[in-house]
């Protein structure tokens, strides 16, 4: 029987062989995998393991090579023909060497030399541990034919198998919906995304963004909601619900949908939201703490609009664009919360455009930015006149 041999990275140590072999058996469910270990198609330094086995750099992990070839030609189905039209191969998933001496038909082996094509975004920082993006407008960052398929894809067509770990895939750190653009971190290691993480959940990561919205905002303003998915089967977007820090019924609970009938004025006295944790967690929210600051104001269609920069604290999904519209500020176009449509090819203009880090370990810059899009600058430029003035990067 022919087998392909993979070594096991830095990354991989003290991992359970089972949780390894899942990386890259992405056909596999546990009772196959659990079935191959038994029946010794999947080896570890030659010998039989029990799922459990933990393993260690270095150890050699040897796939009877039929299971390989199945896994790769499902692959392409998973991956899209999209992938494999910019990379001009099928998406690789591990590098290894084949014990027999007939490559030429085995797809696994032909990938090993088959070289990275470029990436199609703009690379902002890149190291042993990151790769940050300026992500582009109308792209998803997950799913299929998704910015996060084609990073992977990239990921183990160009780093060496050397440098490579079989229990690591790079990933997005965070999420940018699929309308905004601006900075995105995907992993490049395990000790990257873990400390990555580590920052997010202790608040020592901040992000900005920039963003034009609806009405006419005084003062800097901070936010402090809860947000929780809407309810609704046919539901497409997130929901707030404030809880006031003063009571803690089921009926205190304000929900909001699409922004259109219950808004909070950012400019009155006590604007940012006291909310009471247990009664959030009760219906399923999270915490979602977001600082707006006026930048300029205009006037566009005969309504008022303010050029918003919002630092946040949290990362929840539609935090910014909920939120504002919540307190009375949807963002200008954006129709799912409230917005009134715009006469331009974007649906709203939402930009993460800086990143602050800090002293790290990691090799990352403080401060990582990003430009505006020439879209929204050349909006800006036909509503705002002196916008450069008040936003400087």
């Amino acid at each position: 029987m022919d087998f392909t041999d993979f070594a096991a990275g830095s990354d991989d140590g003290g991992r359970r062989v089972d949780r390894v072999l899942r990386r890259f058996l992405h056909g596999a469910n546990l009772s196959s995998v659990y079935g191959a270990l038994r029946k010794g198609l999947i080896l570890v330094n030659a010998r039989r393991v029990k799922p459990d086995a933990r393993i260690e750099s270095g150890d050699v992990i040897s796939i009877a090579s039929f299971l390989l070839q199945n896994e790769n030609s499902s692959g392409s189905e998973k991956y899209g023909t999209d992938i494999e039209k910019d990379s001009h191969e099928h998406v690789p998933t591990l590098s290894g060497d084949k014990n027999t001496s007939d490559s030429e038909n085995n797809p696994i082996e032909n990938q090993r030399e088959n070289k990275a094509a470029p990436l199609p975004y703009t690379v902002i920082f890149a190291n042993e541990h990151f790769l940050v993006i300026d992500k582009p407008y109308g792209v998803a960052v997950q799913g299929k034919n998704s910015i996060a398929e084609k990073i992977a894809a990239y990921y183990a067509a160009s780093v060496p198998k050397e440098k490579r770990s079989l229990s690591f895939v790079a990933g997005p750190l965070h999420r940018l919906d699929r309308n905004t653009t601006g900075i995105l971190f995907f992993s490049w290691s395990l000790e990257g995304a873990a400390w990555f993480s580590r920052e997010l959940k202790a608040h020592r990561i901040r992000k900005k963004y920039i963003a034009l919205i609806h009405g006419t905002m005084e003062s800097e303003c901070v936010w402090e909601d809860f947000i929780k998915k809407n309810d609704e089967p046919k539901a497409l977007f997130y929901t707030v619900r404030v809880v006031s820090g003063s009571t803690t019924g089921a009926g205190d609970v304000q929900s909001l949908t699409s922004g259109a009938d219950r808004t909070r004025d950012c400019n009155a006295a006590g604007a940012s939201v006291l909310a009471n944790d247990a009664c959030a967690a009760m219906h399923g929210a999270k915490r979602a703490i977001t600082k707006a600051k006026p930048l300029c104001r205009a006037s566009y269609k005969g309504r008022s609009v303010t050029l918003t920069e919002y630092e946040i604290e949290t990362g929840r999904m539609h935090q910014i664009r909920a939120q504002s519209a919540f307190h009375g500020f949807p963002l200008l176009g954006d129709t799912a919360y409230g917005g009134s449509r715009i006469d331009e090819a974007r649906t709203f203009f939402l930009h993460a455009y800086e990143v602050r880090i800090g002293e790290n370990p990691v090799g990352l810059p403080p401060v990582i930015t990003s430009s505006l899009p020439h879209a929204f600058e050349s909006f800006n430029d036909k509503i705002l006149p002196n916008w450069r003035k008040s936003f400087i990067l």
